[in-house]
């Protein structure tokens, strides 16, 4: 269960961890609609509720989506398509994968940054 807040987003994905998404403001909804969107998660809305704060949902419905992801087809796919994201994860952050290359090109950007201020 997640509200989507970036950090918990990319952890759940990076570890191959579907999620049921339950937003609750700021950039929670845009998230929640592309983890949705990406079949990597279940939601518990079918459509952003739009101005709509403080909207309940049933026990229910959050064991009924829950045992979804779990169990039932739609969590089978989410659940294969989180772990292919995070076998891409595993790649991109390996030594000498492009996260590590971009990292190693932004940490030299700043090295010279902070010499020409130096001199």
């Amino acid at each position: 269960m997640s509200h989507c807040r970036w950090n918990s987003t990319l952890e759940s994905v990076a570890a191959g961890v579907p999620m049921v998404v339950w937003p609750l403001s700021a950039e929670q909804r845009l998230n929640a609609v592309m983890l949705s969107s990406g079949r990597v998660c279940l939601a518990l809305w079918e459509r952003p509720p739009l101005g709509k704060d403080g909207v309940f949902v049933l026990r229910e419905k959050v064991a009924a989506l829950v045992r979804e992801l779990m169990e039932g087809e739609k969590g089978a796919a989410a659940r294969k398509k989180v772990g292919h994201l995070r076998d891409e994860a595993e790649i991109a952050s390996a030594p000498g994968g492009p996260q590590d290359r971009a990292l190693v090109v932004v940490a030299g950007m700043v090295s010279l940054h902070r010499k020409s201020h130096d001199e």
